[in-house]
């Protein structure tokens, strides 16, 4: 008789539809989740394998995924230059080349 090899039932490893994103992850991680929704992801967190080890990985590395978002300055070439399409063709569009600056319709501004 031959040996009979059985096969064990293998799951998928893989964020589904359902799992928590990693950014709510990383809020959970920070403690910055209303008490619903992390009593929510945490029940989520003990019975999803994925969910759990991206949790930790996050947790470990957090600190190197939180990036300023400060706004670059914007050249005033561009800025003039941006100003002129957004005014649409005629003499306007002269100011990117430096005539006529002071009679811009559109301003563009630094927040």
């Amino acid at each position: 008789m031959g040996t009979v090899v059985r096969i064990s039932k293998v799951t998928l490893y893989s964020k589904l539809a359902t799992c928590p994103s990693s950014e709510i992850l990383l809020l959970l991680n920070r403690d910055s989740l209303v008490a619903a929704t992390e009593a929510s992801v945490r029940d989520h967190l003990r019975s999803c394998d994925f969910c759990s080890a991206e949790f930790q990985l996050l947790a470990l590395h957090s600190t190197d995924l939180e990036i300023e978002n400060a706004a670059a300055e914007m050249p005033n070439s561009l800025r003039l230059l941006a100003e002129s399409i957004l005014n649409g063709p005629g003499p306007s569009s002269a100011t990117f080349f430096g005539k006529h600056l002071d009679k811009l319709p559109v301003s563009i501004t630094k927040q």
